[in-house]
């Protein structure tokens, strides 16, 4: 009888190793070290596009949990990005202390994305896409229909945060790095973890999981909740950083370019999240004057990862191991 170790062990390896790009640990820590000494060499702009290139990240690291560990193609972020934004924006103005607010939103998304989740896990492939998508569109028809709440289509000013004199940017921005640096840690953990191990198995061998003792629609349903959940928080930073919300920032153009994100900077990979909003944050700002050129790179971009680099832009580090050095063998789950 095949166990869960042995079903984790057989499944392919740029699903089953998220820390591919970056095994070293000292590697982090100059990384992280880097990253909070940066803004003190930028200038404001400059510390706006590396935060936004963090709360993407964010964004698409909730993404990364359905569809790069769980292999569901789950297209409502985007409306719980805006989901988010808006909420936290709305409750913050009301009176609530904005951290709570961030993890009252935090848990309600949560309960959405079970909602979500609930009729859809039973869908597959085109279908699931098909259903999350217009999940994600109904979120937004709430916006714009509540006007009274929302400003609906006139859009909505964020009440900004009080930093006490500190420079906003650079305040935003350690908020931003925070938010990444946790959630990196806390999602890494869990899929190294019972969870995660079960989560890929589900992606995998979801025919046999159930003979593994294994419930598919329990492991997608928390897929759905972590990843609705981690799409709303960073919209709630993201609304910080824009101070004014409307509608339109969360249509299907922004799921698009979280697609983009995904598979350019590596599928199930954690770092490839990372790697996909710089890639995708920096061409919008070198060719924000020449829209038309944004899709070409981005067609192009695409095609060139599916065609030659299916793992993404996380991938070229093992590649560049495996052609210039000795790979190390790969354990199996029961070795782990």
């Amino acid at each position: 009888t095949m166990s869960l170790s042995t079903a984790a062990s057989q499944i392919p390896d740029w699903v089953s190793n998220p820390k591919r790009p970056v095994k070293s640990a000292v590697t982090r820590v100059c990384l992280l070290a880097g990253m909070v000494v940066l803004p003190w060499f930028l200038g404001g702009y400059y510390i706006y596009i590396v935060s936004l290139v963090l709360v993407y990240t964010l964004a698409t690291l909730g993404m990364n949990v359905m569809i790069g560990w769980t292999g569901q193609i789950g297209l409502a972020v985007a409306g719980f990005f805006g989901l988010g934004a808006y909420a936290t924006s709305i409750l913050h103005e009301r009176g609530l202390p904005w951290i709570i607010a961030l993890v009252a939103v935090g848990v309600f998304s949560a309960v959405i994305g079970f909602i979500d989740g609930f009729p859809a896990v039973r869908l597959f492939g085109f279908f699931l896409a098909i259903a999350s998508l217009a999940f994600g569109d109904l979120i937004l028809r709430i916006i714009l229909e509540a006007d009274g709440v929302t400003g609906g289509g006139g859009g909505y000013p964020v009440q900004l945060l009080d930093f006490w004199g500190f420079d906003r940017e650079i305040a935003l921005y350690y908020i931003c790095l925070l938010a990444i640096v946790a959630f990196m840690v806390f999602v890494g953990r869990v899929l190294e973890g019972r969870l995660g191990r079960t989560m890929r198995a589900v992606n995998s061998i979801e025919i046999a999981a159930p003979s593994l003792g294994i419930a598919p629609p329990k492991y997608k349903l928390i897929a759905f909740m972590m990843s609705g959940s981690i799409a709303a928080l960073a919209g709630s930073i993201f609304a910080q950083l824009l101070t004014y919300l409307s509608p339109d920032m969360f249509k299907t153009s922004l799921l698009i370019t979280m697609l983009v994100m995904l598979i350019v900077g590596g599928v199930g990979s954690l770092w490839g999240s990372f790697a996909g909003a710089i890639f995708v944050v920096f061409v919008q700002e070198w060719l924000q004057a020449f829209a038309v050129y944004q899709r070409i790179v981005f067609g192009v971009s695409l095609m060139l990862c599916i065609g030659l680099l299916p793992g993404g832009i996380a991938s070229v580090g093992e590649r560049l191991g495996e052609r210039f050095g000795k790979r190390q063998p790969r354990l199996t789950g029961a070795e782990r």
